[in-house]
């Protein structure tokens, strides 16, 4: 995949991509074991092609649409104290990134007191993680990329990490009623599988 941009810039972006993703195979499963379940479901990952990526950022600026403005507004008064909880260097990952809005109040902070910072984005949907990563690049010359295209659970476990380093996990709660009760437990678990002591969450 190719970043627009200078060379500089794409030298400071890498994007892996899963295995499983685009696998009709899996898609067939997927919607297989969703139509003959009860109630009927499909996994919302497949609502995130470029379209479903951006119609839900549409959503998210409506006005009954709270939880954007809500999180955002948290972020803004917090992500100082936040990031004041972990001790540098600091890496974030982030599950259901988009268009990383919010997490630049996060990036900012840790950029106010570390010299670089490396931002792991995971998302399904590989077109807004390239408009993000491009936005980001531009605003952030400290800030380099290493972005996941997948769901969450081939994600985290490719997360990087150099010596002494802490990860940040980014998941914003409402993303937890995408789940079943069983699918968010094992979930969670795969969260404290992919942390340390000493990561925060």
């Amino acid at each position: 995949m190719h970043l627009r941009g200078s060379s500089v810039t794409r030298s400071r972006f890498v994007i892996h991509q899963s295995p499983s993703q685009n696998n009709p195979a899996q898609f067939a499963d997927d919607v297989r074991h969703g139509l003959s379940s009860i109630p009927k479901s499909i996994p919302p990952k497949y609502f995130y092609d470029a379209l479903g990526s951006q119609l839900f950022e549409a959503i998210c600026l409506l006005p009954e649409y709270y939880l954007t403005r809500a999180e955002t507004e948290i972020f803004k008064n917090h992500s100082v104290e936040f990031v004041g909880q972990l001790p540098p260097p600091v890496s974030i990952v982030e599950l259901g990134s988009g268009r990383s809005v919010k997490t630049r109040l996060l990036i900012e902070a840790l950029l106010a007191r570390q010299n670089r910072l490396h931002y792991q984005p995971i998302d399904i949907s590989a077109s807004i993680i390239e408009q993000s990563a491009g936005e980001l690049l531009g605003a952030y010359p400290n800030l380099n990329i290493t972005a996941q295209v997948g769901d969450y659970t081939w994600g985290l476990g490719s997360i990087e990490r150099q010596p002494e380093e802490r990860i940040l996990l980014l998941f914003h709660g409402s993303n937890i009623g995408n789940y079943t009760p069983d699918e968010a437990r094992s979930l969670l678990r795969r969260f404290r599988a992919a942390l340390r002591p000493g990561d925060g969450l």
